[in-house]
């Protein structure tokens, strides 16, 4: 068996309280945090029911006084971390447990301390010791915009973009990670950002947070905290706009463009698969005319009624066996056992082939 194992948490919800932020003897900082989190579902009876879950979390050095400035009563946030538990004896002689996560990675998901807070608030009451109701509040009617959300996207310089949400009206960004490789495609940086807004050509974004890694993808150094910072990416929304499209949707000249692109990212895998998909399409148009060439030493040996039904019969198997090796070479092409362009032909080549040699053989 396998000796590997998973410790991870990832939570969405609101602050129950402000973060209580304190310095160890040793001047380490830590910060407790409370959050609460929504739960809703349908009984049996058609009844809709939600209940809010409360969890206790703590965050050590650079990224407790982040928390600490950046985080508030009421502020919706996404953490992400591993679960511990503790135990001490209290001044009662009493043995006393508790659970807590221990936050590894953030990300504010609401506006600014000054601004008002326009997410769900449901969840920012103080901690009680029972679940308790939420109110429901009316949704305001907004000017419709179109959004596009879970937005993924290899970019320029070895960088991997993923996007919350992303609004053409306003060329602004929500919730943004991206990630940076070497050649190796080694993860070497780790940036999260609150927001993102493109202008005058340039992406500014707004509470960022930088993680550096070492050769050995651990974290070498405190994060790093700007409130505002304007990075060198190459990428217009023009070109988050376009990947929306899946590449197999994609016309020729934008297949091209995409892996160009990912080229100067180092994503060999993807391209590869990329490769045999442009080169089958080129391939495509011959399959008919192969299964034609196929068909015809068999319609020759219909001549002969007896031998008629046997020969419709092995007409379609050999068919079959042809988009079964069609199939097969397809995937060994991305697998990287046969080059793109062989891949996507390897199938009219053994079929035209077979069709040349059964013609030759016929009486």
């Amino acid at each position: 068996m396998s000796s590997r194992s998973l410790n991870k948490a990832m939570l969405i919800g609101n602050l129950t309280r402000d973060p209580e932020l304190r310095y160890t003897p040793q001047g380490t900082a830590v910060a407790s945090i409370g959050l609460a989190t929504n739960r809703q579902w349908t009984t049996d009876s058609g009844e809709r029911r939600e209940e809010v879950e409360f969890h206790r979390l703590v965050a050590w050095n650079k990224l407790a006084e982040l928390c600490s400035q950046l985080l508030y009563k009421g502020a919706k946030v996404y953490i992400e971390g591993r679960l511990q538990t503790r135990s001490w004896t209290g001044n009662d002689n009493l043995a006393h447990t508790i659970t807590e996560i221990v936050i590894d990675d953030m990300m504010v998901l609401s506006p600014r301390r000054e601004g008002p807070v326009v997410e769900n608030q449901s969840a920012m009451a103080a901690e009680p010791s029972e679940p308790v109701a939420v109110k429901k509040t009316k949704k305001t009617k907004e000017k419709k915009q179109e959004i596009i959300t879970n937005l993924s996207m290899y970019g320029l310089k070895n960088r991997l973009f993923f996007v919350n949400k992303f609004s053409l009206a306003t060329n602004t960004m929500e919730g943004i990670i991206f990630l940076e490789h070497d050649e190796k495609q080694n993860l070497t940086k780790k940036i999260v950002a609150n927001k993102g807004v493109y202008k005058d050509g340039l992406w500014n974004f707004y509470q960022c947070i930088t993680y550096n890694f070492d050769e050995n993808i651990q974290i070498k150094e405190e994060p790093k905290y700007l409130e505002e910072e304007v990075m060198d990416i190459p990428e217009t929304p023009y070109d988050f706009l376009h990947q929306m499209l899946r590449p197999d949707y994609m016309t020729i000249s934008q297949l091209n463009n995409y892996m160009w692109r990912l080229s100067k990212s180092g994503a060999t895998t993807v391209i590869r698969n990329l490769k045999v998909d442009l080169y089958q399409r080129f391939a495509s148009p011959f399959t008919s005319i192969v299964i034609i060439l196929l068909g015809i030493p068999f319609s020759m040996m219909m001549k002969k009624r007896a031998t008629g039904m046997s020969s419709v019969g092995l007409s379609i198997m050999v068919g079959f066996l042809y988009y079964v090796l069609n199939a097969i070479s397809i995937a060994l092409g991305k697998a990287g056992i046969l080059v793109p362009s062989l891949a996507a032909s390897l199938s009219h080549i053994i079929a035209l082939i077979s069709a040349i040699y059964l013609i030759d053989t016929l009486p």
